[in-house]
């Protein structure tokens, strides 16, 4: 069967967390957005995609090459991004065979293709819609290729009057805020997500952690934490409430971190506290209130794509830059 993925969101919702990446590439619960798609695609006997791309589509190609790593074979096409589904479909370099699943890559659901499919054969309709708990999942099957029941898949908009649809067990999330974004990553690591393969093996109650990294279970003082590969987590760091720590992270001694998000290559010096809050590199975003901060002090927060790190854990640092963190979190 022809599957057809549309990836092609701008993304300036999540702002600044697109500013150099598209929606499809962001971390959720320690891999790419897409890959949870795709996982879930390969879970259901579909072995090949082709994926309509628009911002960044050249990173998208690059992070997944042609599919090998998932045994798939994938195909890509660019568009001006967010246009109309049928408008995208009609300019396919090639007619998909029908009947075609077609669906989005960058939001997150749980898996079900299999189940999805299973049903959707048995109702006799141009598109067969999936639903968990009653909310679109941006997935269907398709027995035309121009029908107006495909505009559904315009990640804004909603399903259209008497579609047919399939209710299936699973959760579904547009991620349309930072707030969204914050929130499904921290459902995924402690389980309300259904579906997902989480990576990482876990090496305590509610502690996981991913390849070649130095962590502690006594790290977590309640709660559950998701830590990613190649991390380094000083043995007096305090993780509290549901924590996701993407790959590579180093965080020094005497931090503390409550209800967050932390991306990719970040550094979080000494003392640091975090609370219900999204840090990329030395950006800031505390999504209780909405602000964002650009922290400049690299001993406090850095990006080790861009900072050297040459410094060792536990080293001192200003109590002033401490006492500075702290009131910008409380803003």
């Amino acid at each position: 069967m022809d599957v057809i993925l549309f990836a092609d969101r701008k993304g300036l919702e999540l702002l600044p967390l697109t500013d150099d990446t598209c929606v499809p590439l962001l971390p959720l619960a320690g891999k790419m957005l897409i890959e949870h798609t795709l996982e879930a695609l390969v879970a259901g006997g579909l072995r090949q995609a082709h994926i309509i791309l628009s911002p960044f589509a050249e990173q998208v190609k690059a992070a997944l090459g042609t599919g090998e790593r998932w045994g798939m074979t994938l195909t890509y096409s660019t568009s001006r991004g967010e246009e109309s589904p049928r408008e995208e479909l009609a300019r396919l370099p090639f007619t998909p065979s029908l009947p075609f699943l077609a669906l989005r890559g960058d939001m997150a659901r749980s898996g079900q293709c299999a189940a999805f499919l299973a049903a959707a054969e048995a109702i006799n309709a141009p598109c067969v819609h999936a639903l968990f708990g009653g909310e679109s999942a941006y997935m269907m099957l398709c027995r035309v290729t121009q029908h107006h029941g495909l505009e559904s898949l315009n990640w804004t908009a909603g399903l259209p009057s008497g579609a047919a649809t399939v209710e299936l067990d699973g959760s579904v999330a547009r991620i349309d805020s930072l707030l969204a974004f914050h929130k499904v990553n921290l459902d995924a690591a402690a389980g309300r997500f259904t579906h997902l393969l989480i990576p990482g093996r876990q090496t305590a109650l509610g502690f996981t952690q991913g390849r070649n990294t130095e962590a502690y279970p006594q790290n977590l003082k309640q709660g559950i934490a998701l830590i990613g590969s190649q991390c380094h987590l000083h043995p007096s760091v305090e993780l509290s409430g549901e924590v996701v720590i993407g790959d590579s992270v180093i965080i020094d001694r005497r931090v503390s971190i409550e209800a967050s998000v932390v991306l990719p290559h970040t550094y979080i010096g000494e003392w640091v506290e975090l609370r219900n809050a999204i840090v990329r590199g030395n950006d800031l975003i505390r999504v209780d209130h909405g602000s964002q901060l650009k922290i400049s002090d690299a001993f406090l927060l850095a990006d080790l794509k861009t900072t050297p790190f040459n410094k060792g854990l536990g080293s001192n640092t200003a109590t002033a830059n401490t006492i500075k963190l702290k009131l910008q979190l409380d803003m």
